[in-house]
């Protein structure tokens, strides 16, 4: 999370599901101006994406949807909305997202089920762990240095995910550059 949204940055490395491809293919998509969704690098997230176009949810029970998501509700809609995204797929695909909307962070897996991350910032994917590691680390400096928690601004929060996703690529070898990066508008 950063001054003025969220923040993604992903490899651009897919699979599908059982090898690696070379083909570089986005991980990162601008759904709307304050909606960005990062995917696993599972390149059937990709096709459905580039040959749908993917409109995210603007009401909750017939009532317009307005910033700030003041209900419950809206981890759900966020499941469903994934859900039919792979209506498609095979009920057995375990594809993984990460979907920034304005301010929040959510962590949906196969099926879609929903997580909202508390932290302000969260890793997925082969290197999540070392990423995390990476990212709590910097973080943690940041915190350090200013002596004060508060969030970063844009080009600061690059560079620490560029940390984060070089750390990856130095111990996942599925994982390489080029960085590709989009914010959400908070």
């Amino acid at each position: 999370e950063t001054t003025t949204g969220i923040l993604m940055g992903a490899d651009n490395r897919t699979s599908d599901g059982a090898r690696l491809l070379m083909r570089a293919t986005p991980k990162i998509y601008q759904i709307t101006p304050h909606v960005v969704m990062g995917s696993s690098g599972h390149v059937r997230i990709a096709d459905i994406v580039r040959r749908n176009s993917i409109t995210f949810p603007t009401r909750v029970h017939g009532k317009p949807l307005e910033y700030p998501y003041a209900n419950q509700d809206y981890g759900q809609l966020i499941g469903e909305w994934f859900r039919d995204v792979l209506k498609d797929e095979p009920k057995d695909a375990r594809y993984w997202a990460i979907v920034a909307a304005h301010n929040e962070i959510y962590d949906i897996g196969p099926g879609g089920s929903v997580v909202q991350i508390a932290g302000n910032y969260h890793s997925s994917g082969s290197g999540e762990l070392v990423a995390l590691g990476a990212l709590y680390a910097w973080n943690n400096s940041l915190v350090f240095q200013r002596d004060a928690p508060m969030l970063p601004c844009p080009e600061l929060a690059k560079e620490g995910l560029t940390m984060a996703l070089d750390a990856c690529a130095a111990h996942v070898e599925a994982i390489t550059p080029p960085w590709s990066f989009i914010e959400s508008v908070a």
